[in-house]
């Protein structure tokens, strides 16, 4: 499919290294909070969230819609009853799955401050059915978030212990699995660099390349905003990662939430929690070669 028909046509505000952005005024529009995002298969539509209320994490998923080449004005996913706090959205390859962070009441969630965990809805009809909580995927009391699935279906996200101090990668083979065990997509860089904090790994559609989150701390001092690197894939594992550059990374601001197109040429990616930005894969060993 051509990448006109996934990613709608321009013009959209061009930058440096045919860094553009994704759906202006849409999904994008300026002064206004934007996270994760994922695609549906076919290209058509776009999923992500914002947060509603300010100071509190209170947070909607909408989507987008493309028609006639273009992108529509996002209207909010209703799961459920309405009102609850959701984010992180994401949709399965067949499309029939809908994963999902949510701060509703989880069973077996007694503390205090309850946290927030994985839901899982399934299409009916044409639009999401009921959300059922994944009690056997997510952790009562941790906070269970960005989930995403490969192409294979398999389900990833990140689980966080109740005093945010400790991070594990899970995987799952999809939301109607029995277990979970440790995602092995950050094992090659378990012990990489003693002054890095990798976030998250995000592959290819092909598995030749990885994006990694990545936050530094020069000299022993206060973390720096996350910013994008790759890794590529070679004979014995993966090579050294390398900063991605500065048409993508920006000094003192977040880049993150990468998501790719469909049908692979394309990398999206969110700078400072507001724009989703998109660079072709072609351009992605170039932007780590001139950093």
């Amino acid at each position: 499919m051509a990448l006109l028909a996934i990613l709608g046509p321009g013009p959209a505000p061009a930058l440096a290294q045919d860094v553009s952005v994704f759906a202006p005024g849409s999904v994008s529009r300026p002064d206004d909070n934007l996270y994760r995002g994922s695609f549906t298969a076919d290209g058509t539509t776009f999923y992500f969230f914002r947060k509603v209320t300010e100071g509190r994490e209170d947070y909607r998923i909408y989507r987008s819609t493309r028609h006639a080449g273009a992108w529509g004005s996002p209207v909010e996913v209703r799961l459920g009853a309405g009102g609850e706090s959701n984010l992180y959205p994401a949709v399965s390859p067949d499309g029939r799955h809908l994963v999902f962070t949510s701060y509703r009441p989880f069973p077996g969630d007694t503390s205090a401050t309850p946290n927030a965990n994985l839901w899982h809805a399934e299409l009916d009809a044409g639009d999401w059915g009921e959300p059922r909580p994944l009690t056997l995927l997510s952790v009562p009391g941790n906070y269970d978030a960005g989930p995403w699935f490969d192409r294979r279906g398999a389900l990833h996200w990140v689980s966080v212990s109740p005093d945010w101090q400790t991070r594990w990668h899970r995987v799952a083979a999809g939301p109607d699995a029995e277990s979970w065990q440790d995602d092995p997509l950050l094992a090659p860089w378990a012990d990489w660099r003693d002054d890095v904090r990798l976030w998250g790994a995000t592959p290819s559609p092909d598995g030749d390349l990885m994006v990694l989150d990545v936050s530094e701390r020069p000299n022993g001092g206060r973390w720096e905003p996350s910013d994008l690197w790759l890794a590529r894939r070679i004979t014995d594992g993966w090579s050294e990662p390398r900063r991605l550059g500065p048409a993508i990374n920006t000094p003192g601001d977040y880049e993150n939430f990468v998501v790719f197109s469909p049908d692979g040429r394309d990398m999206l990616f969110v700078r400072g929690f507001t724009t989703y930005y998109r660079v072709a894969l072609s351009q992605l060993e170039h932007s780590a070669a001139h950093d």
